[in-house]
């Protein structure tokens, strides 16, 4: 209800020139349903596009949305062609359509945004294992303990042996460690 009270507070005017014969049919008619001649023309629009307030805005945010869009479009463009003037006078003469295929027009923002590399290795992942070596997560902390190894696995947990003896952890608090090449020769 908050919302229907908020875009009264919105109400805009609008001055139309309406031949004599139809502001005067107007006014009779508000005249005859008791309400004011502003009201019989908003119903009077409301019946014409077949909306409700909340359907005129939709329609209002629509041809909105279009206007900015081809605003931002034209400004863009504008914006490319002083940067393709700037780049060809830095360049004597050659523009970056020369030397690199740009796409006139991108439809889909989100192929501005660049897509992350991809690692030179692939990363592997395999459940653990018995002798594998893990780091804890310290509870209080977002930092982890030492390596140690494991000697039993579980579905969610896992057991390791440390100086108290074993203990079983969650193995979402298990941080696998690779063993380094210095670790695998004897």
């Amino acid at each position: 209800m908050v919302g229907f009270e908020y875009e009264y507070l919105l109400a805009m005017n609008i001055n139309i020139e309406l031949e004599s014969w139809m502001y005067a049919a107007i006014a009779s008619k508000a005249q005859d349903l008791g309400c004011t001649e502003t009201e019989i023309v908003t119903q009077a629009i409301k019946l014409m596009l077949g909306t409700d307030e909340s359907g005129l805005s939709r329609i209002l945010d629509q041809l909105i949305d279009q206007k900015l869009d081809q605003k931002l479009g034209a400004k863009l463009k504008d914006l490319e062609q002083d940067l393709e003037k700037k780049l060809a006078q830095k360049l004597g003469g050659e523009t970056h359509t020369d030397r690199i295929a740009v796409p006139k027009e991108i439809g889909n923002r989100s192929q501005l945004i660049p897509t992350p590399p991809k690692p030179d290795v692939p990363i592997i992942v395999r459940p653990l294992q018995l002798g594998d070596l893990v780091q804890i997560r310290d509870q209080s902390s977002p930092h982890f303990l030492e390596k140690l190894t494991i000697i039993k696995v579980g579905m969610l947990m896992a057991t390791v042996q440390t100086n108290l003896g074993e203990q079983s952890f969650l193995k979402r608090d298990l941080r696998f460690i690779e063993p380094s090449v210095s670790e695998t020769l004897p």
